[in-house]
């Protein structure tokens, strides 16, 4: 459970732009940031889920074999270890629920949640005598329900994990269960009602899945931007009464808060050897971004063109 809890908390990193302006000066999602008499940085930016059978591009594969250490945003397997069981065992308790799925989310919505999971790629599927909180469901669906032939096991973030392990190359998570705190905070009307757009509409959210992964494949980081940092569009499928509520909740507590808080740790771990970060695409750009960020405390940061592979 603790290992399937933290690669959730890993996919969730959503892929909106941190605000309005200051679209990405390439396109590109890998960069490179300089600063004089320090380690230089590569900052990635990542899909969390890929194509099965994909492999890294050339150009991530030199950056991580050019840094001696991984940061990302969490590590599925870090609440797995003994001296994290504090922190599995509170992940339990918050995922658990007094009522069944049954109770909590109705027979319909949940028998059309299942029929959409056995059609995803990996196949979920909640027992109606589950009881597990009805946020975790929404997570679940949020995150890893995929069209087929795609799997956030083929994501950026686990293959460049991967290949950090295989080098011998210690990965730095900066979060383990904070964003599930503000998660777990939402309301549960709006969860619910959120539930059903993806089943209204999940033809629709699975063709604009496919588009973004092919997109970022492409390096077309301009063309992702102006679509995910529009919210009308990022929340055209969401009842009108919740709108606000989650543009405030995606934009700000998921994203630009996020942003703040991962600076505060990486303006210590940088300084002490070349270093890849990789985060959320959505992450990097924008007034709020990576980007920006680092250059605001003295770093060049420059693109690195699928083209210098």
């Amino acid at each position: 459970m603790y290992k399937w809890a933290g690669t959730v908390v890993l996919l969730f990193s959503v892929s909106w732009a941190a605000a309005q302006g200051m679209p990405p000066e390439a396109d590109t999602f890998l960069w490179k940031a300089q600063k004089s008499g320090r380690p230089t940085v590569y900052l990635l930016g990542t899909l969390h889920v890929g194509k099965v059978g994909a492999v890294l591009p050339t150009s991530f594969r030199r950056a991580l074999k050019a840094s001696r250490q991984l940061v990302v945003e969490s590590d599925p397997d870090q609440l797995a270890l003994p001296q994290y069981a504090a922190q599995a065992a509170e992940l339990s308790a918050m995922m658990s629920d007094k009522r069944s799925l049954q109770q909590s989310l109705g027979e319909k919505r949940l028998a059309e949640l299942n029929k959409m999971g056995a059609q995803s790629q990996d196949g979920l599927h909640f027992s109606a005598r589950q009881t597990i909180a009805p946020w975790v469901v929404w997570l679940t669906m949020q995150t890893l329900y995929t069209p087929k032939g795609y799997s956030a096991r083929y994501g950026v973030d686990n293959l460049l994990m991967q290949s950090a392990r295989q080098q011998g190359k210690p990965i730095i998570p900066m979060e383990q269960l904070q964003p599930l705190y503000t998660i777990r905070s939402i309301p549960e009307d709006k969860l619910l009602r959120s539930l059903d757009a993806q089943i209204r509409y999940q033809q629709a959210l699975l063709q604009d899945e496919r588009e973004m992964m092919a997109d970022y494949q492409a390096g077309a980081a301009k063309k992702l931007w102006r679509q995910v940092s529009e919210p009308k569009y990022m929340l055209r499928y969401l009842p009108e009464q919740d709108k606000p509520f989650w543009q405030d909740m995606m934009l700000n507590r998921l994203l630009a808060e996020r942003n703040q808080a991962w600076m505060m740790q990486l303006v210590s771990v940088l300084p002490k050897q070349p270093t890849l970060v990789a985060v959320g695409s959505g992450h990097l750009f924008g007034e709020q971004g990576l980007v920006r960020k680092m250059r605001l405390i003295g770093y060049t940061v420059t693109p690195v063109m699928p083209s210098e592979n």
